[in-house]
């Protein structure tokens, strides 16, 4: 079963402030017979679709809903009673967001805040977005002038969920506009009648004044070292990276809430933490997602250190990744993606020792569908860089010839800070799912046990 929702742009900004909006709302329902409906005009138009008959190849993970949203900006042919939009000056996407709606929030009514949980989102600084995380699959692509975000969802409870999706855009003379589209699933209905869907359009505008004053509200808040602001982000910023903890505060440019170090933290640098997966408290130590950061030019006091970007592709820091292992007793997971696929490792023992020692590491207790690789091939191994052999190579450093730093035995059965897209053992590799070829996604967390 697919259904589609379009939306037309319409002058608006995302609400700020508490400032109360006036909104214009259109419904429609659509069933397994009703035909996509689409609007034609200079200003283009939102679609937003939820494919429920997705078929599934045998061996790959099971995927009960495709969630599609794209924008595309260009001239379309106008009826005579469209002859008074032609003109209206072309419009740059600026960004995409899909959200799982806050079934609380009353259609249309989301005051001051954000229509539900960000799931994925693309701006101009993030144009590109590939990855896998908490049972959903991500691609998404902007260019100015189009805009696309695909979501694969395997979890029941995503699956039946509703959700948003919003495009902002900039004109010639500055003038933001958002334009939101939300598809509801009928709940009610049981049986066959349970993928029936409705649509609901949504949108809310308010004139260039607005936006400006919004803005100056928003940068002089900003500014201001308001003791009460202060206290409202401490209570709803998460502290620690612990299991079950709740993020009420979040962060549309990270894939996971961003968690600043306190005075009393064991970790003493920004971190993510993936709140959802088998009950959350992962501390993400790496991730290789997109490709734009070199993890093989990196000596041994950049992998010491950490680098990288939190939005993007990074490395914790092995300092780091000691401090915290031996501060008690932790877990390690591995999740992997090959060839679109998604694979996971988990070790119910890991840390690796300190600085005097090479940082090696102690593993143990796998279980999982990607196979062991760590156990067998990095297990009591040191760490080695492109300056520091500590590996068990003769005549060969392996972080050259595997191009990434890594626990080496000779060279061993995995290494996921290799070159990106690299065969012949020189990408991200995890022999038991890739051999000797490169995985297109790669994920390591931590948990306190």
């Amino acid at each position: 079963m697919c259904v589609n929702s379009l939306s037309q742009g319409l002058n608006v900004d995302l609400p700020k402030a508490g400032l109360e909006l006036q909104t214009s709302r259109s419904e429609s329902r659509a069933s397994t017979t009703t035909p996509r409906r689409h609007t034609s005009a200079t200003t283009s138009s939102l679609e937003l679709d939820l494919d429920l008959d997705v078929s599934v190849q045998a061996g790959s993970r099971h995927v009960c809903a495709v969630l599609r949203c794209q924008e595309e900006r260009q001239l379309a042919s106008t009826s005579h009673t469209q002859q008074d939009q032609s003109s209206a000056p072309f419009k740059n996407i600026t960004s995409l967001t899909v959200f799982r709606a806050d079934s609380s929030t009353p259609s249309g009514k989301q005051g001051g805040n954000l229509p539900g949980v960000v799931m994925a989102t693309l701006t101009s600084q993030q144009p590109r977005l590939i990855r896998v995380s908490n049972g959903v699959k991500v691609a998404g692509v902007l260019d100015g002038k189009r805009a696309s975000l695909t979501l694969e969802l395997t979890k029941s409870n995503d699956c039946m969920a509703d959700f948003v999706c919003q495009v902002q855009t900039v004109n010639a003379n500055g003038e933001l506009s958002l334009t939101s589209a939300r598809v509801l699933q009928n709940k009610r209905q049981q049986g066959k009648d349970n993928q029936m869907l409705s649509f609901e359009q949504l949108a809310t505008s308010i004139n260039q004044s607005a936006v400006e004053t919004l803005s100056s509200a928003n940068k002089l808040f900003i500014r201001t070292n308001s003791t009460t602001a202060m206290l409202i982000k401490d209570v709803l910023s998460p502290k620690r990276c612990t299991k079950g903890v709740i993020s009420v505060l979040s962060h549309a440019s990270y894939p996971y809430p961003l968690i600043q170090p306190s005075e009393d933290s064991i970790v003493d640098v920004p971190h993510l933490c993936d709140i959802v997966t088998d009950g959350g408290g992962w501390i993400i130590i790496q991730r290789r997602s997109t490709g734009d950061v070199d993890f093989y030019q990196r000596g041994w006091e950049e992998y010491k250190n950490g680098f990288g970007d939190l939005r993007g592709d990074f490395w914790l820091g092995n300092e780091h990744i000691h401090r915290i292992t031996n501060s008690g007793q932790y877990e390690l997971r591995v999740e992997l993606v090959y060839q679109g696929k998604s694979f996971y490792a988990r070790y119910g023992q890991f840390s690796i020792s300190d600085e005097t020692s090479q940082y090696t590491l102690n593993v143990a207790d796998y279980s999982g569908t990607a196979g062991d690789a760590m156990i067998n091939g990095s297990q009591g191994r040191q760490f080695t860089t492109i300056d520091r052999d500590n590996d068990l190579k003769r005549n060969r450093n392996c972080a050259e010839s595997w191009m990434g730093g890594w626990w080496y035995h000779s060279c061993g059965y995995s290494g996921l800070n290799g070159k990106w897209q690299e065969s012949n053992f020189k990408g991200l590799i995890w022999f038991p799912v890739s051999g000797s070829n490169s995985l297109s996604f790669s994920e390591m967390k931590i948990r306190h046990v």
